[in-house]
């Protein structure tokens, strides 16, 4: 594969799993921030609910973060090939 391609597949990867980390944080956090308000307002939850918030909770940052070390590291990758470029 040559730079050029290889350098618009890692800039495509990390603008794309980017998008997807901050979706997945907006989209999660938005739940959580429902569920516990709700939570707050009757008072108590019961175990299997508050099983769910906590799994949803594990599930947003997890998914945040691999999404978010997905883009740096393709990020990376394409701004090493623009530094070892050596094109006339």
């Amino acid at each position: 594969m040559d730079s050029r391609a290889e350098l618009r597949r890692h800039l495509a990867i990390a603008a794309v799993a980017a998008l997807a980390a901050a979706l997945v944080w907006y989209v999660f956090h938005g739940v959580y921030v429902n569920l516990t308000e709700s939570v707050r307002a009757v008072g108590y939850v019961d175990a299997s609910t508050q099983t769910g918030i906590d799994l949803g909770y594990v599930a947003m940052v997890g998914g945040t973060l691999v999404l978010a070390v997905v883009a740096l590291r393709s990020a990376w990758r394409a701004a090493a090939i623009l530094l070892h470029r050596r094109d006339p």
